[in-house]
């Protein structure tokens, strides 16, 4: 069977973080492809802080080593706010039902889930595969999760990649302590952020001076 894992999120900035998490899913899990998925707004989270062609840019310039990995804007060409449900929705059209599609979401996000558009959808479109990280996992699994969870939570991982949809699988692709929030407030502050970004870009937010006090 075919397989996809897409990595959503606002990559903003993208950072080592999103970069070496990548990298370890696909040394364990050997995916066919790994798309980066940049949201066009996050309906859930805060305002996006750069527009989305300086996104796009640092992605590439992020992922300019890694041939393995690819980029797709169908989120930010589309003209509605970015729900996964209709992402999914896109790709199983395009490739059928007996595609392996999994979705690539942090512990925070999967906690969140019952909060997204039509998120009882999400797993009749695709797996999950969630990663997992020391300062969430202490945090309480509501209801439905737990429901969610006895029924489609799979103890063995590679099952991900022989069925379409459904399964749930949880990972620990290493604790890499980065976030976006910080490397703006850091930008903000004009402290170094060189040892959390690839050098292409720190260098690509320093020349357009991106994450400042004006931006």
């Amino acid at each position: 069977m075919k397989n996809l894992l897409i990595y959503g999120g606002s990559f903003d900035p993208p950072h080592l973080g999103h970069l070496n998490t990548a990298i370890h899913v696909q040394e364990h899990f050997h995916f066919q492809s790994i798309v980066f998925l940049p949201c066009k707004k996050s309906v859930l989270k805060n305002q996006i802080h750069v527009d989305a062609a300086f996104r796009i840019t640092m992605l590439k310039l992020m992922l300019n080593k890694q041939p393995e990995f690819s980029i797709s804007t169908r989120e930010i060409d589309r003209d509605s706010p970015s729900y996964m449900v209709e992402t999914l929705n896109t790709y199983r059209e395009e490739l059928g039902l007996n595609y392996s599609i999994t979705l690539l979401l942090g512990m925070d996000a999967f906690l969140s889930l019952p909060r997204w558009h039509q998120w009882e959808s999400i797993l009749k479109l695709s797996n999950l595969l969630v990663l997992k990280r020391n300062e969430t996992t202490k945090q309480e699994i509501s209801n439905e999760l737990k429901l969610l969870l006895r029924h489609q939570q799979c103890s063995k991982p590679l099952e991900l990649k022989t069925n379409p949809h459904g399964k749930i699988v949880f990972f620990d692709a290493g604790d890499y302590p980065i976030s976006s929030t910080e490397i703006r407030r850091k930008i903000q502050k004009n402290e170094d952020v060189r040892d959390d970004l690839s050098s292409d870009v720190y260098n690509f937010i320093k020349k357009f001076h991106l994450y400042t006090q004006n931006t």
